[in-house]
């Protein structure tokens, strides 16, 4: 099964999103940080593996964050820019991560899963077919949990 490339994932996130009230750029880095999970395809991980040893005290932040608080950043994000260090290799969870709120809730830290009924049925509109489709066929691929892929990697 080939999957498509981040960047056809993400182009088909974007559309499916399009007309929603959606972050057009990101300033609050909020849904990469203290995170409780991250569940990836595991050949992601193994396709990454060499940049979690290139952001070592990164990855080394996130395993102590994680087992001091449950949440965990990851160790892409950068904290002074508030984005993706290696947004071209991002996950695919990242890339099809579409916000569906306004994006003051990020940036107030008020509940970022509010949406409005408006919202709710421009989701379901035909436009996301071609995303689903693609979500679907990669599905099937094993997943993994990062926190605990990180743990195992910095155990080793």
């Amino acid at each position: 099964m080939k999957i498509k490339t981040i960047a056809q994932i993400s182009a088909l996130a974007t559309k499916a999103s399009q007309g929603l009230e959606t972050c057009s750029q990101c300033t609050s880095g909020a849904c990469c940080q203290n995170n409780k999970t991250l569940i990836i395809h595991k050949q992601e991980f193994t396709d990454r593996k060499y940049l979690f040893h290139r952001y070592l005290p990164e990855t080394k932040q996130a395993i102590a964050q994680y087992n001091e608080t449950g949440l965990f950043t990851c160790p892409f994000f950068n904290h002074t820019t508030k984005l993706c260090n290696e947004y071209d290799k991002r996950f695919y969870t990242c890339a099809i991560f579409t916000v569906v709120t306004p994006p003051i809730n990020c940036e107030t830290g008020l509940d970022s899963t509010i949406v409005s009924k408006a919202q709710i049925t421009a989701l379901m509109t035909d436009k996301h077919l071609a995303l689903k489709k693609e979500l679907l066929r990669i599905q099937k691929t094993p997943k993994v949990n990062l926190i605990d892929k990180l743990k195992e990697l910095h155990d080793n």
